[in-house]
């Protein structure tokens, strides 16, 4: 029985590959190596079978894979063979294909992608990254990941300051928790 990250190759499911089966199988074994589990590595190997089937029927040749061969591939009406329910691909798993082209990107498979440059942090969320790193110790990726969260986040609030209409206190409990008596709780014996 394979252990939890032993990543299948050589499994075709519903969608052939063709000539890219080797391809996706380093792909399957480059995920192994890199630890994701075996449920993962399968999402990330359907979404490439799924790209190496798009790429044979839409005609597009590998050496001209591209930043925008992977938007159209996200954005195709699939009429691809399979077991898919849906016409469309979610962003989700065009993202996993897209990790595909980049991992035949990184083994010059294809040529270099252009992949966007980090956009640059308010100082506010560069401080709280900071801080992320010297007191959390948590990795680099979440770290990241809540850097982005926290730029949305100040984006949707805005700059205009809230003016306080209730003062601080009424903050700090919910109505139903200030009284004694709960009338949904039951005394201990």
């Amino acid at each position: 029985m394979p252990s939890s990250t032993t990543l299948p190759t050589g499994q075709i499911g519903c969608l052939d590959p063709g000539p890219l089966r080797p391809l996706v199988d380093q792909f399957a074994s480059h995920l192994a190596s890199l630890g994701y589990t075996a449920l993962t590595g399968r999402g990330y190997c359907d979404a490439a079978r799924h790209f190496a089937v798009w790429l044979q029927r839409s005609g597009v040749a590998l050496a001209h894979v591209d930043d925008d061969a992977c938007a159209s591939f996200a954005n195709h009406h699939c009429r691809c063979p399979g077991i898919r329910r849906s016409d469309r691909v979610s962003a989700k798993y065009a993202r996993r294909a897209s990790r595909f082209v980049r991992f035949l990107s990184e083994c010059g498979v294809i040529g270099r992608l252009t992949l966007p440059g980090p956009t640059p942090l308010e100082p506010r969320v560069a401080l709280f990254q900071d801080w992320l790193r010297q007191h959390r110790g948590i990795a680099v990726r979440t770290i990241s990941k809540h850097g982005r969260m926290i730029t949305r986040l100040l984006a949707a609030l805005g700059t205009a300051p809230i003016p306080r209409t209730t003062p601080p206190h009424r903050f700090a409990r919910p109505s139903w928790t200030r009284s004694k008596a709960h009338p949904r709780r039951t005394p201990r014996p």
